[in-house]
């Protein structure tokens, strides 16, 4: 019986090219995880920075003397006294309005900016037509989306059109009479005539 002789140099190049396939499906491995870090490094500093701003004008909005030692000097002094003779409202509702809508704007843009499911952003989309179509939240709108990302306001803009071009869109307005009706028909808010 003859003895085959081993070819020690064809293993020796077939675990090399092994290896070598492991080391690059490592590397691919290791670039992609670097990359989804990057990602959620950049969406967590986004959140950070939206919940800093939401949480100062959470503050002014409750805070009367934190809004009148804050916001209401400055450039933004002339804004206010804008949206208080056109909503006819005093200049400190007028200041806690633009608190309140400046908060939701923030809130919104920190989702928008993280956001990648169709989903989500089909019900922020939604959100946007009902909220920002409202005539005092447009106001500031106009007023104050300086501040915020050019590709987030122009999202924004694009959701209102949708919806000054569509009233229907503006979904999830009740019909006042009607609510009150069912309220009653439930019982909720009504006080209950048994009481002695």
């Amino acid at each position: 019986m003859k003895r085959r002789s081993i070819n020690w140099d064809a293993i020796s190049a077939i675990g090399t090219l092994i290896s070598s396939a492991a080391v690059a499906m490592t590397l691919i491995y290791l670039t992609a995880q670097v990359r989804y870090a990057k990602i959620a490094a950049s969406d967590a500093n986004r959140l950070a920075r939206s919940n800093g701003v939401v949480q100062f004008f959470l503050s002014a909005m409750h805070d009367p003397e934190f809004r009148r030692t804050s916001l209401q000097y400055g450039q933004g002094a002339a804004f206010i006294k804008e949206v208080s003779r056109r909503l006819e409202i005093s200049e400190e509702e007028a200041t806690q309005l633009n608190c309140s809508a400046l908060y939701w704007f923030w809130l919104h843009w920190g989702q928008w900016s993280t956001t990648t499911q169709p989903r989500d952003l089909a019900e922020l989309r939604g959100m946007v037509q009902r909220f920002y179509t409202q005539p005092h939240i447009r106001l500031i709108w106009e007023g104050q989306r300086e501040g915020l990302e050019p590709r987030f306001t122009s999202w924004v803009d694009e959701g209102i059109a949708e919806a000054d071009a569509d009233p229907a869109l503006r979904r999830g307005e009740a019909d006042f009479p009607v609510l009150l009706e069912r309220l009653d028909g439930l019982g909720i808010g009504v006080l209950s005539e048994s009481r002695d």
